[in-house]
């Protein structure tokens, strides 16, 4: 197979779809490929956030109302926090901007579902976009003003005017492009796990996120409710500070269910369904070149998951229609330059800057000695003192949330009311 093509998309996930779509609708001859043949399971906390519906809606409103209308989402309202000390404090998901869109706030989905319903759409909506599954690319190189692709044994090749990188984090192929280097303060492993039989909770139509005991501080674990009585848990934990406490995680995550007597009463008589997955995460907590000669990187290929809450689809999705932006300015130029393209660098950096500025600001603390223990006792303190969650929901949909944690009135109000 030997494509020739303007842009190719790397990665058929939300962020690859995403690119593709609006590549698509600039006009531009667009090949999106992956190495996987659709529907294919990916570990993942599969919580489709306020960002994520927004961006939908806004790109694709016929695909936004065929999800709406699918039964492989589930409504969910908010999510209960549970302390070391089992207090507990529920939020309700209620995003400012999508209450005035009249647009829902939160979904449930299995990325298995989830993706393949993207690509499928894809495939309905934008014959003009060339899907091709189960192709995998192993080499990038630059010659003649193109970008070379090519997949084991160079079955395949594909040239291309640009490459978009939407693959993953920890991805051989992106690897070889950037040239980048391992950086484990800015990395995270995760696991994830579906169970069935589970006694639901109190709130049924809320996630929840049951916080470790103080040696895993700030991690946790945390269990979304799916369609069908099915139960996601999954959990990560940075990979400098796993090596740090030698924490195995697929051990850490079964015995937090063991250990929490509401947990374990509740999974008793429940059944795993499948294997427990793993993944690689690039947080967002640091920025680096998302571009050169020849390409771009969207979500997490561009280091794009929150530090804090790992949230990353909505910031690839967000990502991929900025990279479409700035491709089309590539190919309108016809200057597919590093020194070009670098400006994708600087708006990505703009965009998400407020986004990603609590998970940048917070992560040096989370491997330093004392950090453990200061967090778990002012977690314990605060939701055992605590009745009003407010607060935090002004938190959480800010766009000044790290202003807000240095401010000391944020604390007074927090602890004090």
């Amino acid at each position: 197979m030997n494509i020739k093509t303007e842009v190719c998309v790397v990665g058929a996930g939300p962020g690859g779809c995403t690119t593709a779509i609006a590549l698509a609708q600039k006009g531009i001859a667009t090949v999106l490929v992956d190495r996987a043949v659709f529907p294919r399971h990916k570990a993942c906390g599969e919580v489709i956030t306020s960002n994520c519906i927004r961006e939908l809606a806004e790109l694709a409103p016929a695909i936004f109302d065929d999800l709406k209308n699918a039964d492989f989402k589930f409504d969910i309202e908010g999510n209960t926090f549970v302390a070391p000390n089992q207090y507990t404090l529920e939020i309700e998901y209620k995003s400012p901007s999508n209450e005035e869109l009249g647009l829902p706030h939160c979904y449930t989905a299995s990325r298995y579902d989830f993706d393949n319903f993207l690509v499928q759409s894809i495939k309905k909506h934008y014959p003009s976009i060339q899907v091709i599954e189960g192709c995998h690319l192993t080499s990038f190189e630059v010659a003649e003003d193109f970008a070379i692709l090519k997949s084991k044994k160079n079955q395949s090749t594909i040239k291309s005017r640009l490459v978009i990188f939407a693959n993953g984090a920890g991805n051989a192929l992106t690897k070889r492009a950037t040239k980048a280097k391992k950086r484990p303060k800015h990395e995270a492993a995760g696991v994830r796990a579906y169970f069935k039989n589970v006694v639901p909770s109190n709130q049924p139509d809320m996630a929840e996120f049951y916080f470790f005991k103080k040696k895993y501080m700030p991690y946790g674990l945390y269990i979304t409710p799916l369609p069908n009585g099915l139960i996601n848990v999954n959990t990560m934990v940075r990979k400098d500070i796993a090596e740090e406490r030698e924490v195995n995680l697929r051990g850490l995550m079964m015995s937090a269910i063991e250990q929490n007597e509401a947990l374990r009463k509740r999974f008793e008589n429940a059944e795993m369904v499948g294997k427990i997955q793993g993944c690689s995460l690039e947080l967002g907590s640091r920025w680096w070149e998302v571009s050169g000669d020849h390409f771009m990187l969207v979500g997490d290929a561009a280091g794009l998951i929150d530090a804090t809450n790992a949230n990353g689809i909505g910031h690839a999705m967000i990502s991929g229609q900025l990279a479409a932006d700035f491709a089309k300015k590539s190919l309108d130029t016809q200057n597919y330059s590093a020194q070009i393209l670098k400006s994708y660098d600087k708006a990505l950096q703009k965009r998400m800057k407020n986004s990603l500025k609590l998970s940048r600001m917070v992560s040096p603390f989370f491997n330093m000695p004392f950090f453990p223990s200061l967090s778990t006792w002012l977690l314990n303190y605060w939701m055992k003192k605590s009745t009003d969650s407010q607060l935090l929901v002004k938190l959480m949909y800010s766009k000044n949330a790290a202003k807000d944690l240095i401010n000391p009135r944020f604390y007074y109000k927090l602890f004090f009311g």
